[in-house]
């Protein structure tokens, strides 16, 4: 079976990943599960299932989220284009994945890629490192979610969307963002709501710092003055690997350090997520402040 094209010049971080699997299908002669499109809102799979390794996000994003014992939403994270979709073999999912955007996704053969992670440990490992920086930007979401001010998250998100979203920049040095996902999706990775998200842009475009573009479309003029305004240091937010992808070209763009205060802060964040307290009721939110301000030093999470 000859590779299809689009396969061969696939330049997605979890391409290889998605290659490595597939050629070992053909060799096993294994069925080849090809594409699924997802539309948005819809469903993969739901909080308390095994979905095992489903395939490679190719276009679009996916949302994890889990509903709270209120009934409210908590969207997690989300899973950008070259991003391992599923879990480990036999893991429960405690997180519903949904369709932020139409995406489309490419499949590993069913059940050959659970049998092969499980036979092979390098093959295990690639996918475990891909996960964990799933869930590294998940803590990087969970501190945006517990700055105080309102503005300064939805600041804080353009940030981070120009880092994880299609962007292009600009000779001028401004930044054209655009963001796929639905207004409520953002209000709820800013913990706010949409009425709140709006009301934050036309201030930002008052002050100049941001306009609107249509279509999703945003110009951030000065990138500089967008962090200082939220008072965010230089430097990406998130360290991941994932190379960002602009709309213009495709260009892959190199990844710098986090700012060392955004690791203090998830690193205090992570604690309180996991809620590791003596008394089992978990930190609360000045005990999060507190330890940030002390510093945890410049040691990552992994």
């Amino acid at each position: 079976m000859i590779e299809p094209t689009e396969c061969r010049l696939c330049c997605l971080p979890g391409a290889r990943l998605c290659r490595v699997i597939r050629q070992k299908a053909r060799l096993s002669h294994e069925a080849q599960n090809g594409h699924r499109h997802a539309s948005r809102d819809e469903t993969l799979y739901e909080t308390g299932t095994r979905p095992g390794l489903i395939g490679i996000l190719r276009k679009g994003f996916l949302r994890r989220e889990r509903l709270m014992r209120d009934g409210r939403r908590t969207v997690l994270g989300l899973v950008g284009p070259g991003g391992v979709v599923g879990e480990m073999p036999g893991r429960i999912a405690s997180y519903s994945l949904e369709a932020a955007t139409a995406c489309d996704i490419c499949l590993f053969p069913a059940g050959f890629a659970n049998r092969l992670a499980t036979a092979e440990p390098d093959l295990r490992r690639a996918i475990a490192d891909d996960l964990a920086e799933q869930y590294d930007l998940e803590l990087t979401f969970a501190w945006l979610r517990g700055i105080s001010r309102c503005g300064d998250r939805v600041t804080a998100f353009l940030v981070l969307a120009s880092e994880l979203m299609p962007s292009a920049f600009q000779p001028d040095g401004s930044v054209i963002l655009k963001i796929p996902l639905a207004r409520r999706d953002w209000a709820d990775l800013c913990n706010t709501t949409v009425e709140s998200v709006s009301r934050q842009l036309s201030d930002l475009s008052a002050r100049g710092l941001v306009e609107s573009l249509g279509g999703k479309r945003y110009r951030l003029p000065d990138l500089a003055a967008l962090r200082a305004s939220a008072g965010l240091d230089q430097g990406l937010l998130w360290r991941g690997r994932r190379a960002r992808m602009t709309a213009v070209n495709a260009t892959p763009l190199s990844a710098v350090s986090s700012p060392r205060h955004r690791t203090q802060a998830i690193r205090a964040a992570a604690d309180v997520m996991r809620g590791v307290s003596e008394d089992g009721k978990g930190r609360n939110a000045s005990r999060c402040e507190t330890r940030a301000d002390r510093g945890a030093g410049d040691a990552t999470l992994r």
